[in-house]
Formats: structure tokens, sequence, C-alpha cells
């Protein structure tokens, strides 16, 4: 292993250990919906601008109430998601993974290279889909 792989995956000690973030944000949009096309180049979609307006507005509010503090980079994270679908449709919540880590990058960390994101349940609400994160430094 080269010294810059090295360097690359070493850890540095959260400043905030006992920091936990939460917050609540709609569905997501899809990887398969999120980017389209013209002429070789990728632009995402209105309904992608429109959902990470959306959640940086919630996000922002919730890191304001929660007094949370950003760590800085090289801190690893884990995202813990929890996905509740309006109905029994067949989804894939990690084609949601990319669109909710870019909402809240920049508010919740630096870089969304940092964050090692988990799927931990599955549920179905059909009066309020959501996503629920869970945010914490990663200490092992």
């Amino acid at each position: 292993m080269s010294k810059k792989e090295v360097k690359d995956l070493k850890r540095v000690k959260p400043k905030y250990p006992n920091q936990v973030f939460t917050t609540t944000i709609p569905l997501a949009v899809s990887v398969n919906h999120l980017y389209m096309f013209i002429k070789g180049k990728r632009f995402m979609t209105k309904k992608g601008q429109e959902y990470m307006k959306q959640v940086w507005k919630t996000v922002e509010e919730d890191v304001k109430s929660q007094k949370y503090l950003m760590e800085q980079e090289g801190v690893w994270l884990v995202a813990e998601l929890t996905f509740y679908f309006p109905d029994l449709r067949r989804r894939d919540c990690h084609n949601m993974h990319k669109l909710v880590m870019d909402s809240l990058e920049h508010i919740c960390f630096v870089d969304d290279r940092w964050v090692l994101v988990r799927d931990m349940h599955v549920g179905l609400d059909k009066e309020n889909p959501r996503i629920e994160v869970k945010l914490y430094p990663e200490c092992g």
C-alpha cells in the first residue's frame, strides 16, 4: 500500500464524538430520475433541484435547533437511513443514497466521501412517507 493510500484512509479523531444529529426528510427522487443528458452533458432534473432545496431548508433548521457542529474533513461519519414508503410499489432505497448525501453535504458534513451510509429499515407509512436520518461520528 502506498503512503498516499494510507494517508487517505487515516481517520481524524472527531471533535464532537458524542454528537448525534437527526432529521426527517421527504423521500428522495431515485437516481434513475435524477439526471438528464443533453449533448453528452449531465444535468440535474427539475425534480432533483426542487428536492434539494426542500431538504436544505429542513436540514438547516434542524442543524440550528440541535446546535449541530460540523466535523472536520477526515472524520468518518455514519448515516443511518430509515425509509417509509407510501405504498407497496417496488422501490430500491439504494437509488436514493446519492441525492440524500448530496443534499446533506456542506450542511452536515464537508464531503460525503467521509460518510458510511447504512440502511436500517424499510417500512410503510401511507400518510407520511419519509426518510429518517441519524448521523454520528464513527469512532472505531
